[in-house]
């Protein structure tokens, strides 16, 4: 599975008519001056990224930085993820609505069905009257993806939420992060970072977490200049 660093308008990078619900929601809970690109023009650069290499990132800047100085980095998880140039720190908003109470203490993670007994069921098994219902083992894939989702997916309680970060607070982050490993943080060097793994096919799957900051410097760096949302989408 992978991801992609977006900037663009809501609209596309969901489907249409979701789009337009998540940029709705954005204006009526942020406020309508909240900058949303304009549609039609995405800019997205054209490696994907393996999902897990967000945080790969993540731990670089945890080794290099102090934690105050990584909050942004921190805020968004590698699975329905929003960066805005909005004056806050760390919003979450539900698309579908609030969650039960019940579920925001779940884990994200593909549902394995668990055979729900009745205590009057739970006696004749006790008896051996009736055998237990024996449940779907569960697949190599699936847990696999169940595996993938509790490394890199939402954090417990967060799965059906829009994560909200602040846009520049995460490009000042990423600046210090590019500083911290002997890199300016202009297009210039970025660029070439980033294509010297490009370029050289031993060279594609090394250092996931600088091709990753490469990629979220440059689409961050394009947000701010177009005025749009840096999307961190699964």
């Amino acid at each position: 599975m992978g991801i992609n660093f977006q900037s663009g308008h809501p609209c596309d990078v969901y489907e249409a008519e979701y789009g337009a619900r998540i940029g709705s929601l954005l204006q009526n809970e942020l406020g309508h001056g909240v900058p949303l690109g304009i549609p039609g023009k995405l800019f997205c650069l054209d490696d994907q990224l393996g999902w897990s290499w967000w945080n790969e990132m993540r731990r670089l800047a945890s080794d290099k930085l102090p934690e105050n100085d990584i909050e942004q980095i921190s805020a968004v998880d590698a699975w329905q993820g929003v960066y805005l140039d909005k004056n806050i720190d760390r919003v979450l908003l539900w698309p579908d609505g609030n969650p039960d109470r019940k579920d925001m203490n779940k884990s994200v993670g593909f549902a394995i069905d668990v055979v729900q007994q009745s205590w009057f069921l739970q006696k004749l098994i006790k008896l051996g009257i009736r055998k237990a219902p024996s449940v779907p083992p569960v697949s190599t894939t699936e847990a696999a993806m169940e595996e993938m989702t509790a490394r890199c997916g939402a954090r417990p309680g967060e799965g059906k939420a829009l994560q909200v970060g602040n846009l520049r607070k995460l490009k000042s982050e990423l600046d210090a992060l590019l500083q911290s490993i002997g890199t300016d943080s202009n297009a210039t060097a970025v660029t070439k970072l980033m294509q010297s793994y490009a370029e050289d096919d031993d060279r594609v799957d090394d250092d996931p977490e600088i091709q990753c900051l490469c990629h979220a410097w440059l689409t961050a760096t394009h947000a701010i200049e177009n005025k749009a949302p840096l999307w961190l989408v699964k």
